[in-house]
């Protein structure tokens, strides 16, 4: 058996022979919730524990957790995505304008409406736009014609743009009131005046062409050439394109070799392209002007059969 001594040391004995027993590990008990049985032990015990309520639990416990508060609103970072002001002036510069284009255009169409229903039927609309169509291309006709003539004079000596254009112009005036007043004698005046256009198409058309071809050539024949275009032309007039050679002339090569101190060559390069540029568009101008002229006439034959057929159908 042990031996308890006064040092609290066991000792035992083995064959005889005396020793210490091994120290043992101390020990540590820790009772936690004493007072309150776990669940387990109730359960146990057969028995289960009730939660004690009490007023001052009660009114410790706090209320249910609620959103937290919205961050504080930071002045810089809402100015630093508001547009800036440049930007806002050039939108409402820009809608301003287009505001402008809108009424513009709303204001076209109500004067157009206006105009149209101010004629009779859709036969005087017809005659009214071709009216505006034939009086746009002679001012256009009359426009080259006297800039040809301020220019390169000798390039249109017949001033056959100016004179023939004076008449489409009166043409296109006739033809406009016409529209308006619906008149018999007015469309019998239209007609007329634009069968006369009509030939002064055909008369302008040829001396354009003629002209055309002749820019740049000399015949030393006083009946052909440009003898035909300024008869009273004398031999300085004749070597007045004195750039352009259309062929080989020996005595027109000498002229301008003895000559070329006394002209601007680059004054003469550009009449020849405004002669060039200016028969070449009277050419063009007199031929689609023919065709409007020809409608004009189909319209205006078709008005007045069609006022005396009914006049003799009342009777």
């Amino acid at each position: 058996m042990p031996n308890c001594n006064c040092d609290n040391k066991q000792q035992r004995v083995f064959n005889g022979l005396g020793y210490n027993a091994a120290p043992s590990a101390p020990s540590l008990e820790i009772n936690i919730n004493q007072n309150n049985p776990s669940p387990c032990q109730s359960s146990i015990d057969g028995y289960t524990p009730t939660p004690i309520s009490s007023p001052i639990t009660k009114s410790i416990r706090r209320p249910p957790n609620e959103p937290p508060p919205p961050p504080p609103s930071a002045p810089f970072l809402e100015n630093e995505y508001s547009t800036p002001s440049y930007l806002i002036n050039d939108n409402k510069r820009r809608e301003g304008w287009r505001q402008i284009g809108r009424n513009a255009s709303i204001r076209a169409v109500k004067a157009g409406e206006a105009i149209r229903n101010k004629f009779n039927n859709e036969r005087n609309w017809a005659i009214f736009k071709l009216s505006l169509c034939e009086l746009l291309f002679s001012t256009i006709l009359l426009s080259l014609g006297i800039v040809c003539v301020c220019k390169t004079k000798e390039f249109c000596p017949y001033y056959s743009a100016i004179w023939t254009s004076i008449i489409f112009i009166l043409n296109s005036f006739i033809g406009l009131i016409t529209s308006k007043t619906n008149f018999v004698d007015h469309y019998i005046t239209h007609l007329i005046l634009s069968l006369i256009s009509i030939v002064l198409t055909f008369v302008g058309g040829t001396i354009s062409l003629i002209n055309w071809q002749l820019i740049g050539t000399y015949k030393q024949n006083n009946e052909r050439g440009r003898q035909l275009i300024n008869p009273k032309a004398d031999e300085e007039q004749m070597y007045r394109a004195f750039c352009l050679l259309g062929e080989h002339d020996s005595r027109r090569i000498s002229y301008i070799y003895s000559h070329m101190n006394e002209y601007n060559f680059r004054e003469c390069l550009i009449g020849v392209k405004i002669g060039i540029a200016v028969n070449s568009l009277q050419f063009l101008i007199t031929a689609l002007l023919g065709i409007l002229f020809l409608v004009s006439i189909v319209l205006c034959l078709f008005r007045i059969c069609t006022k005396y057929v009914g006049e003799d159908n009342k009777k």
